[in-house]
């Protein structure tokens, strides 16, 4: 299993990509306790490594708007499909 003590944190494709194999096998349930528990803890360690990821980029996104850098985005709609 991994720990947060690891040189590198993985990318959220890498991460994301680990929990969806993690979900898997544990769907298949053709693992012992002890394993089951193992993949479990892995998988709870990859959810929060795309979290931490998700969140760094809500972060960008939010100081890119209030910043004045990237304005949200404007839908204009036809009056007349209404």
């Amino acid at each position: 299993m991994h720990t947060k003590k690891s040189k590198k944190m993985p990318s959220f494709e890498v991460a994301l990509k680990k929990l969806e194999d993690t979900v898997v096998a544990l769907e298949q349930g053709d693992v012992s306790l002890s394993d089951l528990v193992d993949r479990y803890r892995e998988g709870l360690y990859y959810q929060q490594i795309c979290r931490e990821h998700l969140n760094r980029a809500e972060l960008l996104l939010d100081e890119s708007t209030s910043n004045g850098g990237v304005q949200p985005l404007q839908v204009e709609t036809d009056k007349g499909l209404e």
